[in-house]
């Protein structure tokens, strides 16, 4: 079962208003799954299924237009957000 995030939404209300890059806290609030399932998907030995997050040091990052895509790829789209 896949647990959704419980956190307090993001203040961003658009694409444009995100940094380039994310951190997984950040990504998880806007996808709506919490950051260690994040984790999961992004270690996915599928390429086609991994979410597009990588490693920094100790820190998960994902880039914005990455996760746009990965959004996209999926059909998922954020109401009310433009792109």
């Amino acid at each position: 079962m896949i647990r959704r995030n419980e956190h307090r939404p993001i203040a961003a209300q658009n694409w444009d208003d995100l940094p380039l890059l994310l951190d997984l806290k950040e990504a998880a609030q806007i996808v709506g799954y919490t950051p260690e399932r994040l984790i999961i998907l992004a270690k996915n030995p599928d390429p086609e299924q991994r979410f597009p997050a990588g490693r920094i040091g100790k820190k998960w990052i994902v880039e914005k237009f990455a996760l746009m895509e990965y959004l996209d790829s999926r059909g998922i789209s954020l109401a009310g957000w433009d792109r």
